[in-house]
């Protein structure tokens, strides 16, 4: 999939099967088989956003599905953070994820006070900690569903 947002362009092989995402996982099959091995790119695991004039990688968002849940990791490269790429990257994720998939939450775990205010610019809600993670808050997006007056 390659796709633009307005500073971007955006590049991603993730699969979606019945809604979902795939992940490529050895723990399925308990086999690896030599012959089926193939290296692994960024764009195999999120999304990779590129500037839209050089072409250079400006930052990612990653997708896993480590805990049960489908849960965004992501960065930005030195020379374009603080210029608003990510909150841009991410919310071009979260809407994709749920026009293209069943899902119906987002998971995150921000690491430092900028993080957490991009997760916030992007609709996701502090859901507390829960003491695995030594005290860093859960933040979670949920899918927004239009109901019909009467519902």
């Amino acid at each position: 999939m390659e796709s633009r947002t307005e500073h971007m362009i955006v590049k991603s092989n993730m699969q979606i099967s019945d809604g979902k995402f795939v992940f490529k996982s050895l723990e399925s099959s308990g086999k690896i088989s030599l012959l089926d091995l193939t290296p692994s790119v960024p764009e195999d695991t999120g999304f990779i956003f590129y500037d839209s004039e050089q072409n250079v990688l400006i930052c990612h968002v990653g997708i896993t599905n480590k805990r049960e849940r489908l849960e965004v990791s992501y960065g930005t490269e030195e020379p374009f953070r603080n210029k608003g790429y990510m909150t841009e990257a991410l919310s071009f994720v979260v809407t994709w994820i749920f026009d293209n998939t069943t899902e119906n939450q987002i998971w995150a775990l921000p690491n430092g006070p900028i993080s957490k205010s991009i997760l916030e610019k992007c609709g996701f809600i502090d859901c507390g900690s829960d003491d695995s993670y030594q005290n860093i808050n859960w933040f979670k997006r949920e899918r927004v569903s239009l109901k019909k007056r009467g519902e």
